[in-house]
């Protein structure tokens, strides 16, 4: 996914437009049918972690800029978080 759609998923999920898909651990969370994007029953809209990972996204585009690299070309191949 591109810099800007992974911006734009963020910002959605805050505002509870889309939803982050939950595959382990289901116990606790509810069934949402935003869910129903992702092909599972249930979701949920981490906020906290999701302000982490937008500073994390705000500081790779600065440091493209810095770079003289293009934002728009830059793109999220993978992301894997582990309990801290």
């Amino acid at each position: 996914m591109t810099l800007l759609r992974a911006k734009r998923y963020l910002h959605n999920v805050i505002r509870h437009q889309e939803a982050v898909p939950i595959f382990h651990f289901k116990g606790g969370y509810g069934r949402h049918a935003q869910a129903k994007a992702w092909g599972v029953s249930q979701c949920a809209w981490p906020r906290k972690s999701v302000y982490a990972v937008l500073k994390l996204l705000q500081n790779a585009e600065s440091n493209a800029v810095a770079k003289s690299l293009k934002p728009a070309n830059l793109y999220v191949s993978h992301c894997h978080v582990n309990q801290a």
